[in-house]
C-alpha cells in the first residue's frame, strides 16, 4: 500500500471506503462502510480479522501518542535536571571561590566579581602594561563596565555571588 493511500486510510479511521468513491462514480464521495454492512457482507472469519486490524491500529495510535507523551516530558525532566545541576554547579563555584579568596572584590558599579587582586594596589601602575611578549596588555577595569578607579580599596568588597556575563 502507498504512503497516500495508507494516510488517506487513516485519516477515515481504518474504515473502507463506500465502493462510489471512485473516479468510475462519485469521487467527492466521503461515506464509509460501517460495520454492520461489512459484518452483513463479509465472512465472518475476514469480518473478525477486519475488526482485528482495525483495533491495532487504534492500540498503535493510543501507544504512539503515550509515547510521544512520555518523549515530551522526558525532554522536559532532563532540561530541568540540567538547569539544577547548573545552578549546584555555580553553588559549589561560589562557594570555592568564597574560601579561596576571601578578600575578592567586586565592581562597585555592576557588581560584577569576584576580581581577585593578583599583585600591588596600585592597578593605575600596570594598567595598560604589555604582557605575553606584547601580545596582550594588563586592564585593571571592570570586565564587565569598564569601571576603573587606581585604588584597588575603591572596589567594593564581593558579597560571594557569581556574577559573570558579557564582557566589554
Amino acid at each position: 500500500m502507498s504512503d497516500t493511500l495508507l494516510e488517506k486510510h487513516r485519516a477515515r479511521g481504518g474504515h473502507i471506503p463506500c465502493f462510489r468513491n471512485t473516479s468510475a462514480f462519485d469521487p467527492r464521495c466521503t461515506a464509509v462502510l460501517s460495520d454492520g454492512e461489512l459484518a452483513r457482507t463479509l465472512s465472518d472469519e475476514i469480518f473478525v480479522r477486519y475488526r482485528e486490524s482495525q483495533n491495532e491500529v487504534v492500540e498503535n495510535r493510543i501507544w504512539q501518542d503515550h509515547n510521544e507523551r512520555f518523549r515530551r516530558k522526558l525532554a522536559r525532566i532532563q532540561s530541568q535536571h540540567q538547569i539544577e545541576s547548573g545552578r549546584r554547579g555555580d553553588e559549589a563555584s561560589a562557594e570555592f571561590m568564597r574560601r579561596q579568596y576571601p578578600n575578592a572584590r567586586m565592581c562597585p558599579m555592576c557588581q560584577f566579581g569576584p576580581v581577585i587582586n593578583e599583585n600591588c594596589d596600585d592597578l593605575q601602575a600596570h594598567n595598560g602594561e604589555a604582557r605575553s611578549g606584547g601580545r596582550s596588555r594588563i586592564s585593571n577595569a571592570c570586565g564587565r563596565c569598564g569601571f576603573f578607579t587606581r585604588d584597588w580599596n575603591q572596589w567594593a568588597q564581593w558579597d560571594g555571588v557569581l556574577r559573570t556575563g558579557s564582557r566589554r
